[in-house]
């Protein structure tokens, strides 16, 4: 129920009443969230107030649970029925827009993006429809999408008080920079799932997505090493596998977000997901990166700066290696190797050129 409603008219317990008016002054005179909000919809001005309300609850309440957590850079809120034009117009003309992720299973409604000398929360409209919904299911899925976009402006936050006390100790160079992308997307999700976790959250969803994720892309990926067997070109290879590899380590940290949030274990909750990354040669990499998301997150308050990320390197490179290709420093950059393995030996090359996979 929205503190400010008053559809019931039957009276409250006197405590239950203390905690309406608690709430209801902390909107008025400590909100947690006080930027603007935009509507560009087909809702309603009533749908558009109770939607804020809920938004601006979430927040009060999230505040309440982890003080630490700061919405200070949030600058706006934008519901939009074109979501990609909204992101194009957040980031204004001096920045590309992030375009929503078109590998398998992924759906993006929800995005922060970086704007002016803040971030801007953009949600496609279907998220406000929900939230204002009487529909629990459907407000449920709501408060999900904005409790984790919330979580991404609160870590954004962190992030920014860490580069501006070490402004030397923010930027990867080197080999680092081809683990960076894994590690960060890793991270983001994680952080944002374990946060945002309750009892409107569906857990399966994420774990659909990594199961689905992970099978299409390591026959993707597998496919793009053949053909690289034979054309040699591993500037092609990196562009077709990093993007995809990375997505995979954005879904392992969407499932170990979930899960840890829900203080369960991949075997415990998914045996057919944990059975998948081992049958793939994939479930190594992930326990790795499992157990160094929790470390990490144990130790948040205390990182020395955003490099402290660095610690998931390990398990992004094992994650490669998972699927076929193997990274290790070599000077200033990278050496790749792409050793034949059950799935792009010879055989399957002899197979692929006969048209027979």
């Amino acid at each position: 129920m929205d503190p400010s409603s008053s559809e019931d008219e039957t009276p409250l317990a006197p405590e239950i009443q203390a905690r309406v008016n608690e709430l209801m002054h902390a909107l008025q005179h400590a909100p947690a969230i006080a930027c603007p909000f935009t509507f560009n919809w087909s809702g309603n001005q009533d749908l558009a107030d109770k939607a804020s309300m809920r938004i601006r609850l979430y927040g009060l309440l999230m505040r309440e649970m982890w003080p630490a957590m700061s919405f200070s850079a949030l600058s706006a809120i934008t519901f939009h029925h074109d979501y990609e034009l909204a992101l194009k117009e957040a980031v204004g003309s001096e920045r590309d827009a992030p375009v929503p992720t078109k590998e398998a299973g992924g759906f993006s409604v929800g995005m922060m993006v970086r704007a002016g000398d803040g971030v801007h929360v953009v949600m496609h409209e279907s998220v406000a429809l929900a939230l204002a919904s009487d529909d629990e299911t459907t407000s449920d899925w709501a408060q999900s999408v904005v409790r984790h976009e919330l979580c991404h402006v609160a870590d954004y936050a962190f992030k920014r008080e860490l580069i501006e006390k070490h402004p030397d100790q923010c930027r990867y160079s080197g080999f680092d920079t081809y683990m960076a992308p894994l590690a960060e997307a890793m991270w983001d999700e994680f952080y944002a799932n374990k946060y945002s976790f309750g009892p409107w959250a569906d857990v399966r969803t994420f774990l659909d997505l990594l199961r689905d994720a992970v099978a299409a892309i390591h026959a993707e990926v597998v496919e793009a090493i053949l053909e690289y067997r034979t054309s040699s070109d591993l500037t092609k290879l990196r562009q077709i596998a990093e993007p995809k590899v990375k997505f995979v380590a954005q879904c392992f940290g969407y499932a170990a977000g979930c899960l840890a949030g829900k203080g369960v274990t991949l075997e415990q909750e998914a045996p057919d997901v944990t059975e998948l990354l081992k049958r793939l040669g994939l479930l190594g990499a992930w326990q790795t990166c499992y157990e160094t998301l929790e470390v990490l997150d144990q130790r948040r308050p205390n990182w020395a700066s955003v490099l402290d990320l660095t610690d998931l390197f390990p398990g992004c490179i094992e994650l490669f290696s998972g699927f076929g290709l193997h990274y290790r420093p070599s000077g200033d950059g990278a050496y790749i190797d792409i050793p034949e393995t059950q799935y792009t030996g010879p055989l399957q090359i002899a197979m692929k050129r006969l048209g027979l996979t």
